[in-house]
């Protein structure tokens, strides 16, 4: 499967928290190793690097519900159950998921803008038809310049408001990778000593 980046905004229904991604093999600074991913549980929701199959995997390693961090390393994967392992590996993530938060709250407010352009062409169009139409038959159409340009002018402003939240997302979206690293890099070194100590439990090959 491919790995994707999906924050809030995208799997907000099925899925909470966030589900953050980097590219294939990234998703762990453990060495030398040709694939990575992990799943951090937190109730009904996931956050996680790696293929979305993962997370079915990781909630197969919490038949009581029990929160997890499910991780693999090449063909091995391993889980961890430790109550207070596990809510380290979440705080690691508070700020990230914030952040998926605003930009799931942004998604949505460019989502109706988009839907009252989309709106706004169509009158538009219907508009346009209709003088075309008029001008073939030789009738008279009416004047609707005054709506035509009404209808630019909202446009014009939708245009410059999704502008703004463009930035807004384009900053929030630099802010993510920033804390993503450091977010990883700290999950990598709460992994590498729980396998270490025996906390991480390896569990199946792939």
């Amino acid at each position: 499967m491919k790995r994707r980046l999906l924050t809030a905004a995208a799997l907000f229904a099925l899925i909470p928290l966030p589900l953050l991604a980097n590219e294939p093999g990234s998703c762990l600074e453990l060495g030398a190793k040709e694939r990575t991913s992990y799943v951090i549980t937190t109730g009904d929701g996931h956050t996680m690097c790696g293929d979305i199959g993962d997370v079915v995997y990781a909630d197969e390693s919490r038949p009581k519900g029990e929160e997890v961090v499910w991780f693999r390393i090449d063909d091995a994967t391993w889980v961890i159950r430790d109550p207070a392992v596990n809510a380290e590996a979440r705080r690691l993530f508070v700020q990230a998921n914030e952040i998926g938060r605003k930009q799931g709250e942004i998604g949505a407010k460019q989502g109706r803008i988009g839907a009252e352009q989309g709106k706004i062409g169509a009158e538009q169009a219907r508009i346009a038809t209709k003088q075309a139409t008029a001008a073939l038959r030789n009738e008279p159409a009416g004047d609707s310049s005054d709506r035509m340009r009404e209808l630019g002018e909202r446009m014009e402003a939708l245009g410059r408001e999704q502008g703004r939240y463009g930035e807004q997302m384009a900053a929030l979206g630099e802010a993510m990778q920033r804390e993503l690293a450091v977010a990883q890099r700290g999950l990598s070194q709460l992994l590498d000593r729980a396998m270490k100590d025996g906390t991480a439990v390896r569990v199946r090959r792939l």
